[in-house]
């Protein structure tokens, strides 16, 4: 793939549309903000996985020095983990197997969806900042930094892992928890 193709390429355009929505969702927080999040996990899920493979274009030596030094600082990542955490409130704590297909399985770990949740934006914006930010040389290392790197070790599975709580009290606990009642909820999920 060519340097020319990438900022027209749709699934890399998919993937930054889906991944800043997810971003200013957060930055954010609106009324309803949780259902969106729920609606636009998956999607970020797909879109990640639909991202060119790194055999599809050359990476620079640089070692994505270049595109971590968009990455927020951990006092920016620690002011966000708080506001999420304070919305979200005590049920934003969950128990998982932390590697689902290790058997026998190991003891269950205890999550934490608000940092499940900063955690992907850290990772995310990072690449979205060497997007918006950088130049077009720095494209191959964003897509590997995002997609091979963090998003095969780190951010896809805390997207994986926030999913079933972030569903279980949304629509089994109908979001009482977090005070989302039918009347907090966006008009698209009444």
């Amino acid at each position: 793939m060519s340097d020319q193709n990438f900022r027209t390429d749709p699934r890399i355009i998919e993937f930054i549309n889906t991944a800043e929505s997810f971003c200013n969702n957060l930055d954010v927080m609106p009324n309803g903000w949780m259902f969106r999040v729920i609606e636009i996990l998956p999607k970020l899920y797909s879109a990640a996985q639909s991202l060119p493979r790194a055999n599809e274009y050359q990476v620079s030596s640089s070692t994505n020095n270049d595109v971590l030094k968009f990455r927020m600082t951990h006092g920016e990542w620690s002011s966000l983990l708080q506001k999420v955490g304070a919305a979200i409130g005590e049920s934003r704590f969950y128990w998982e197997i932390f590697d689902p297909i290790e058997y026998p399985p190991a003891e269950p770990v205890c999550g934490d969806i608000a940092d499940d949740l900063a955690d992907i934006y850290r990772d995310l914006k990072a690449g979205l900042g060497a997007w918006n930010n950088g130049s077009d040389a720095l494209i191959p290392d964003i897509l590997f930094e995002v997609r091979e790197v963090s998003f095969r070790s780190h951010w896809g599975p805390h997207l994986l892992s926030a999913i079933r709580p972030i569903h279980r009290l949304l629509h089994e606990k109908e979001g009482d928890c977090w005070g989302l009642s039918a009347a907090s909820r966006p008009a698209s999920h009444e």
